[in-house]
């Protein structure tokens, strides 16, 4: 695999809602659109209630660091404060 791959795992009772607005909002869709982003899907785990999984893909380091510093990501950090949700990230590159 190429690239940089994140699992980001959010858990809360609202990570459902949270995962959903992502999607109703259309800021999934504005990080889709930046360049280098190959992936940004988000699942909701069986086994785990109140879970979900963000599987991004970014072609390289700089297209990460330029989402990380970009204004989606400013948009997804204070709707995640909205739906209180704690968040781990496994990164693989």
């Amino acid at each position: 695999m190429e690239g940089i791959l994140l699992h980001v795992l959010y858990r809360g009772e609202k990570a459902n809602d949270f995962a959903s607005e992502m999607e109703r909002s259309g800021l999934r869709a504005a990080v889709l659109a930046e360049e280098g982003c190959m992936q940004y899907d988000y699942y909701r785990p069986l086994a785990e209630e109140n879970c979900v999984l963000l599987v991004e893909h970014w072609r390289d380091r700089a297209a990460l660091d330029k989402h990380s510093a970009g204004e989606p990501m400013a948009k997804l950090k204070a709707l995640k404060a909205s739906y209180d949700l704690a968040t781990t990230v496994e990164r693989f590159e």
